[in-house]
């Protein structure tokens, strides 16, 4: 059997969701090669990473937020540094309603992850493509990829987890799913975490 081709297509801010819910802090790399090793195994065909495509924003560097902005860039650039990973980033805008009161928005994240998933799959060599989310907005790729022949892998927290929650149409339009627990999160862990 000829091997096939993956990529991942990460959302950031879900892949720290996953972390935040479980107490543990990952290794990427380490994420990255036992899940792979999983879809392995359940297709019983080598797969050959093509990349790793990263999605997530910056804050908006304002008053009082220099070292959390400092500390995102620094990993957004720790992440660039890995063979293979890619960062797409989005923008995070500030919103003020009638009251006052202020809440941020990422914006275009979702919308960059969907269309690298259709620029990815209509170049016909890709054969699976492994999505760590769980936002129902990413069903119109799945569906995309499906029509392609493209198999996915969706990875995902815990059902009703509080951050880490995935949309159920989005789980059953995936072919294969990767429930993301204490077992699998203790083979990612951080070292130095």
């Amino acid at each position: 059997m000829s091997p096939g081709f993956v990529s991942y297509f990460i959302d950031g801010q879900y892949y720290t969701n996953l972390q935040r819910d479980l107490g543990v802090f990952f290794d990427l790399r380490r994420f990255l090669v036992e899940s792979q090793e999983w879809l392995v195994g359940k297709t019983s065909q080598s797969l050959e990473l093509v990349h790793s495509l990263y999605y997530d924003a910056l804050p908006p560097l304002e008053n009082g937020n220099r070292e959390f902005y400092q500390k995102r860039l620094g990993y957004f650039n720790f992440l660039k540094t890995i063979p293979g990973v890619r960062v797409r980033e989005g923008r995070v805008v500030r919103n003020r309603d009638s009251s006052g009161n202020v809440w941020y928005q990422q914006k275009q994240v979702d919308l960059l992850l969907g269309l690298d998933i259709a620029e990815e799959c209509s170049k016909g060599f890709l054969t699976h493509l492994v999505l760590v989310a769980g936002d129902s907005d990413f069903c119109p790729a799945v569906e995309f990829a499906s029509k392609r022949g493209v198999q996915t892998l969706l990875v995902h927290g815990l059902k009703g987890a509080p951050n880490s929650n995935y949309s159920d149409q989005l789980w059953t339009l995936a072919d294969q799913r990767l429930e993301i627990d204490l077992d699998f999160a203790s083979r990612v862990k951080k070292e130095d975490a």
